[in-house]
């Protein structure tokens, strides 16, 4: 998650480290071990997106 956070820094994204829950970080890491994806995409599409009001 480091990268992601300068990654993000790097190209003006913001980066909510409110939605790094260790259960849902850690499911999403396996389960894109195990070849699906989407959960690992949400997760970062919920870090970078700013929250709406």
């Amino acid at each position: 998650m480091t990268f992601l956070a300068l990654l993000a820094e790097h190209v003006g994204l913001p980066f909510n480290a409110e939605v790094l829950d260790r259960e849902r970080v850690t499911g999403a890491m396996i389960e894109s071990f195990a070849g699906s994806e989407m959960p690992l995409t949400n997760l970062i599409l919920d870090i970078i997106i700013e929250p709406s009001s």
